[in-house]
């Protein structure tokens, strides 16, 4: 271990809690930030890309375009419409998002993620989320030259800390972070590095 003095207790939740209240040193945030007095240090880029099983593919047809999405099975999140890229790409629509429609809705990425690999329907999941799936062969990937219409300032993955509270322990964790994940030399993460050289 790097570091064997610091003792760690990992809270996961998808709730956004009060890192005040709960006496949390280092939260993990994904998506749009909202203005707050926390600071906050972005890790890595939030990017989503359409994807669906081998075998719902053969059943129901690639979909060469974005707009043909609308005519398929899509595996949505149950906030997406107030969420920042969900079912966005480049050039298409305005930016806004297609009115997409499906079977199943879920406040859950991963349960729509192995719905997907189960060949349920198309999702548009986090290349974070579905990087190793890829890898392995069970989700193909859509429309990769739009991966996401998201603005890289937009969604993200961020690390938020209230000031002065623990900072050098902090510092020790986010700079992991970074060096884990690839980016500390500017580098795309390692999860995303597949997708771009499509």
């Amino acid at each position: 271990m790097q570091y064997p003095l610091l003792e760690v207790d990992l809270h996961v939740s998808d709730a956004v809690i009060d890192i005040a209240a709960e006496r949390v040193d280092v939260a993990i945030r994904i998506g749009v930030l909202p203005d707050s007095d926390l600071l906050a240090t972005r890790l890595a880029p939030q990017r989503r890309i359409a994807c669906a099983s081998p075998g719902y593919l053969e059943r129901h047809g690639t979909p060469g375009r974005p707009e043909e999405l609308l005519q398929h099975n899509c595996l949505t999140l149950r906030s997406a419409p107030h969420r920042v890229g969900w079912w966005c790409f480049a050039g298409v629509n305005q930016g806004k998002p297609l009115a997409i429609h499906g079977s199943l809705r879920s406040d859950d990425s991963d349960a729509l993620l192995h719905a997907a690999i189960s060949g349920v329907g198309i999702a548009h999941l986090a290349t974070w989320l579905i990087a190793e799936e890829v890898a392995g062969g069970r989700l193909v990937t859509l429309f990769t030259d739009k991966l996401s219409g998201e603005p890289l300032t937009s969604s993200a993955i961020h690390a938020v800390r209230m000031p002065g509270r623990a900072a050098n322990k902090a510092r020790l964790l986010i700079d992991f972070l970074r060096d884990y994940f690839g980016v500390a030399s500017g580098e795309p993460p390692y999860w995303e590095r597949a997708f771009l050289s499509e």
